[in-house]
């Protein structure tokens, strides 16, 4: 769980951050290799795991950012917490 919390959190980071459009499928094309590199120990979760973290993440900044159309009311997405 905790390499999953980790991945969603990096994904939450850079999609609240702007660097990219919340599409997932583009988002896990970069960011899991780059991972890999940085952070070897993140492979060892499997890799339909770390696709849905990244899922998951894009996801929630998705439906924050519809809620804004809706309501105009600012809602930021938060980080996975240690539990």
């Amino acid at each position: 769980m905790g390499i999953y919390r980790f991945i969603y959190n990096e994904t939450v980071w850079i999609l609240n951050g702007r660097y990219v459009a919340p599409h997932w499928m583009a988002i896990k094309k970069w960011l899991l290799p780059e991972l890999a590199y940085l952070y070897p120990w993140t492979e060892q979760l499997p890799r339909a795991m770390r696709d849905g973290a990244v899922q998951e993440a894009a996801q929630a900044v998705l439906s924050a950012i519809k809620k804004f159309k809706q309501t105009g009311e600012v809602q930021r997405v938060s980080y996975k917490s240690r539990k």
